[in-house]
């Protein structure tokens, strides 16, 4: 009001005072306010919005209404009085009158955005390409306005269009985060794309505020279907109470959808595929269904081209949204597409921190991906995320067997695991360690083959392996090609470097040799192997001194090591 006395013609000061009385309750002021602004300004699409929504929601409507037909016989020109005749009389559900009025205001002014706008909400429920041209002319005129945008993002949502709808929808409820219309037409929409819990988040925003709207029971039932979890739900009562609902309204997709994914927990594949095709037959776009069918597909359906395509065509249609994101990486890690699936879920993993089975599913392919610390931390945070008693085994056995070697399975225990699986691979990793231990290289090189086999970046298969090969007596092609993925894999890991220098010397490459050494010589400080095989590549290249200064060393670092006599020898031939 101060800043008002130094510019009584700015109109922004007057809608803001205008949008701060209608706060207080104040609705006559407000509409004083609203009234000034469009004195001012006569383009000022909010001022008509927000004085039309004061009309309709004052609760004297027959009085407001008699009030601006007077102000209409008076001035039939009037567009203020033409928009608000009009919202109090769709207020009141008498539809004819309210369009017959806001078509009389875009007669008198085309780019009337109140007008377009409230009357493109009237054609949504019955022709909704009509009301489409409408809430794009509203959007034209007034591209800020977050009413329109509201407006146009629910009728792209209800034409199928969710990730057009999506933006404008976030738009609206940025300026209008309090409204509880704005925020279930975004929940539902982050739904309809999958995101449960962006839409969890919008719905209960929206049920939770003080302002009463037409479609908080349709909130209220979505809410209760994105909460009741499949994985912990009762599964027959819940299945039975689907049934049910299903019975009155056979063609709602979120119960199509849910009873889908119940049908599947209750060993019902056909029920299910029937259930989720049903939704998508309805509404190709509806993602969920595609997400639950290609779950459905990689599992007990066992269709994994089919579980891939479906995946795919999910994600693409909500990119961004974790749970196709999810459910495609899955599909990637069983096909053995481990960078793919990594990637994929490490991104849903940071969209959905608090998804069990999201955390369970990224520590696998983090796992396989050879990066053990990150994987062991994924289960960890699987187990914070109250997980279903599938997920809690599965978690609990996988940290019992990543733990270090004093602190992890029995012996017993891991042939235990092996017998119920024998691709478990932190079993088998178990495995191949206890073999070594008990002095059967060849095994466990056999078991470390057959994972690198199946995991081709899982770097401490790859390792293990090289080390392996390392501690024998010769240098074959095989046992240098996995030195190499090793490197690769492990660039900076000093015994890696080790392992190579010892095959490279092996294979008579002394110089290739020396470069690999004297690298893991700058970290195994005084590893005595190390220093050993540095004094014979001095040797073979022609640096007596230095040779002799090695080999000396090494034999003092550990002077009763299996290579005493053949360092012993080298120093008496120099």
């Amino acid at each position: 009001q101060r800043q008002l006395e130094a510019a009584p013609r700015a109109a922004p000061l007057w809608y803001l005072l205008a949008m701060v009385r209608l706060a207080r309750q104040e609705p006559n002021e407000a509409e004083q306010a609203l009234r000034k602004v469009i004195e001012i300004e006569p383009k000022h699409s909010g001022a008509y919005l927000a004085l039309s929504r004061l009309y309709a929601s004052t609760g004297k409507e027959s009085e407001a209404l008699a009030k601006l037909e007077a102000a209409l016989q008076a001035n039939p020109r009037d567009l203020v009085s033409l928009v608000a005749v009009g919202a109090v009389y769709q207020k009141r559900g008498e539809t004819d009158k309210a369009r017959a009025r806001y078509e009389e205001a875009l007669k008198l002014k085309p780019d009337f955005a109140a007008a377009a706008n409230n009357l493109a909400t009237i054609y949504a429920e019955t022709d909704l390409e009509r009301a489409y041209a409408l809430a794009r002319q509203a959007r034209e005129a007034a591209p800020d306005d977050p009413y329109v945008a509201d407006t146009l993002g629910w009728i792209l949502q209800r034409r199928g269009e969710y990730r057009r709808a999506l933006p404008l929808l976030r738009e609206s409820a940025e300026k209008l985060p309090e409204h509880p219309e704005v925020l279930y037409h975004l929940g539902r929409t982050w739904a309809m794309l999958g995101d449960e819990g962006a839409a969890t988040e919008a719905l209960l925003k929206a049920l939770m505020g003080a302002v009463p709207f037409a479609e908080a029971e349709a909130a209220g039932r979505l809410l209760d279907l994105l909460s009741t979890n499949p994985e912990t739900a009762d599964a027959e009562k819940t299945w039975a109470q689907l049934q049910e609902a299903l019975a009155k309204t056979p063609d709602d997709l979120f119960l199509l959808w849910r009873a889908g994914q119940f049908a599947a927990r209750r060993g019902d594949s056909a029920a299910a595929r029937a259930l989720l095709e049903k939704a998508r037959k309805r509404d190709a776009g509806f993602v969920p269904a595609a997400v639950a069918l290609a779950e459905l597909y990689n599992g007990p359906l066992a269709q994994p081209r089919q579980a891939l395509e479906l995946a795919e065509q999910a994600v693409e249609a909500a990119p961004g949204a974790p749970q196709p994101a999810a459910t495609l990486g899955w599909i990637a890690f069983r096909q053995r597409d481990y960078p793919r699936a990594f990637n994929l879920l490490q991104e849903a993993k940071q969209r959905r921190p608090d998804s069990a089975v999201i955390a369970v599913r990224a520590a696998w392919t983090a796992y396989a991906m050879g990066r053990t610390e990150q994987a062991a931390e994924d289960m960890r945070r699987a187990l914070q995320n109250a997980p279903a008693p599938a997920e809690r085994r599965e978690a609990e056995r996988f940290l019992e067997f990543v733990a270090p070697a004093n602190e992890g399975p029995t012996p017993e225990a891991v042939q235990r695991a092996l017998a119920e699986d024998p691709t478990y691979l932190p079993a088998l990793m178990r495995r191949a360690a206890l073999e070594e231990q008990r002095g059967d290289r060849a095994a466990a090189i056999k078991t470390c083959e057959a994972l690198t086999a199946q995991y081709p970046f899982f770097a401490p298969a790859f390792r293990q392996l090289l080390l392996l090969h390392a501690a024998g007596e010769t240098a074959t092609e095989a046992a240098m090609a996995v030195g190499r993925k090793a490197r690769e894999l492990l660039p900076l890991d000093p015994q890696v470097a080790k392992a190579l220098g010892i095959l490279a010397q092996r294979r008579r490459d002394y110089e290739g040799s020396a470069r690999l050494l004297q690298e893991a010589a700058r970290s195994l400080t005084n590893d005595a192997e190390v220093v050993f095989f540095q004094g014979l590549a001095a040797k073979q290249t022609g640096k007596p001194e230095e040779a002799r200064a090695l080999l000396r060393r090494a034999l003092e670092l550990q002077a009763d090591a299996p290579w005493r006599a053949q360092a012993q020898a080298a120093l008496d031939a120099l």
